[in-house]
């Protein structure tokens, strides 16, 4: 008997088959309702080997799918991959020091964690104070460009290599931007708010250049943005993000409102935001593929 080609998926909390919710008053059982590689998998007749992981960074979340396209050879038919926020930065492959740390430390919070009374094991190993010192020193706000930049160039470069490494072994490959991929909204808020005394280097028309300027750009513009769903991500050029569609109201979501949310408390997409996610990956890839 042939073995059935499979689908890799990739990606963070929005695509972990183990996810859990937040809400501690509700069911605790992983992998409550399926995920959107579940959906896809079976309108594509493929085997799925989600990878998606809670936390995970676009660096963890790259190199998980290109382990497994190795563990499975030849199998791999399909990669589909959503990935996650460009500022989730991986700490020696332990955690990822996430979110937008700036953000969370203006509202009181570590930003390894939602709350410094936590007792999170990251706590305990001083994760938390590290992310808080470096964003709230007082040479960050002159770095913040840099910063920025790095995080644009690195995110893009991982979609790049993920894509030509497909490329190369004959692998269909179809991705899009779960998350928020940058706030860079709210660094200019916490600047104009006085939290950072530098100017903020994160103006419109500076944030457009550090997109299209970047060495990255232009490759994935020109050979593939049609297997990027939403590309390049950022509105102000475009683009969108599934938050976006979601949290905005717009097609295939329709509407404005918490319908697509688990509950008032936990802001991850459910079971009916993730037969969405499942459906816009599948027409992407009849697009792409037929």
């Amino acid at each position: 008997m042939v073995a059935k080609k499979i689908m890799i998926a990739g990606g963070c909390s929005y695509t972990d088959p183990d996810y859990i919710t937040s809400n501690k008053d509700k069911d605790q059982t992983p992998g409550a309702w399926p995920m959107w590689p579940e959906h896809l998998g079976k309108k594509l007749d493929l085997e799925v080997i989600n990878t998606g992981k809670c936390g995970a960074g676009n660096e963890e979340i790259v190199h998980r799918t290109m382990e497994n396209i190795l563990i499975y050879g030849d199998r791999v038919d399909t990669v589909v991959v959503l990935f996650s926020e460009f500022d989730r930065l991986r700490w020696h492959g332990i955690t990822n020091i996430a979110m937008m740390a700036e953000v969370l430390i203006s509202e009181g919070h570590n930003p390894v964690f939602q709350s410094k009374k936590s007792m999170d094991w990251r706590a305990d190993m001083g994760l938390g104070d590290l992310a808080h010192n470096f964003f709230t020193s007082k040479q960050f706000p002159t770095l913040r460009y840099t910063y920025i930049k790095y995080c644009l160039e690195d995110n893009m470069r991982r979609i790049m290599m993920l894509a030509e490494y497909c490329k190369a072994k004959n692998i269909k490959f179809i991705c899009g931007q779960g998350c928020t991929h940058f706030q860079f909204q709210f660094l200019n808020r916490l600047s104009e708010a006085g939290f950072f005394k530098a100017k903020s280097h994160t103006q419109h028309a500076e944030y457009v250049k550090l997109w299209t300027q970047n060495p990255w750009f232009g490759k994935l513009e020109s050979e593939w943005k049609d297997n990027i769903i939403g590309w390049p991500f950022e509105s102000l050029l475009s683009g969108y993000t599934f938050d976006a569609l979601r949290y905005m109201g717009k097609k295939p979501f329709h509407w404005r409102d918490d319908k697509w949310n688990v509950d008032e408390i936990d802001l991850h997409p459910n079971a009916e935001a993730q037969t969405i996610f499942g459906n816009i990956f599948y027409e992407q890839y009849q697009k792409v593929y037929g």
